[in-house]
């Protein structure tokens, strides 16, 4: 028998302020239930500093199968790829430049002006 879990709520990217000792820092909240759901992800829209150290946030909603990574819509993480295009096409060698290309004037001053150049 599989066990599967979901994330019914999230919100990835949340202000937590302490105003008593004045700390700031993001944080994520996520709700867990057994059984295969979809849930409501909160992302944060805005943010409104108040006058006592707080923020008011306002959310736009998202719902969904809520990822592991808290996004909703297609997991790419378990794709894999398509059978059916084996062995279809190859963009073979694909050369990115001339690379370090010398003229033989060029290669003959360099020479000149670099004696352990000389000896190559």
């Amino acid at each position: 028998m599989a066990w599967f879990s979901s994330q019914i709520f999230a919100i990835p990217d949340h202000p937590w302020v302490d105003t008593v000792d004045g700390a700031a820092v993001r944080i994520a909240m996520t709700v867990g239930a057994a059984g295969e759901h979809s849930g409501e992800l909160l992302e944060v829209s805005d943010e409104q500093p108040q006058d006592d150290g707080s923020e008011k946030v306002s959310f736009n909603s998202h719902r969904g199968k809520i990822s592991a990574d808290l996004t909703v819509g297609a997991n790419l993480s378990t794709t894999v790829p398509l059978k059916a295009n084996d062995m279809l096409a190859s963009t073979g060698l694909i050369l990115g430049g001339r690379g370090f290309v010398l003229s033989e004037d060029e290669a003959k001053s360099m020479k000149r002006q670099c004696p352990a150049a000389a000896k190559l």
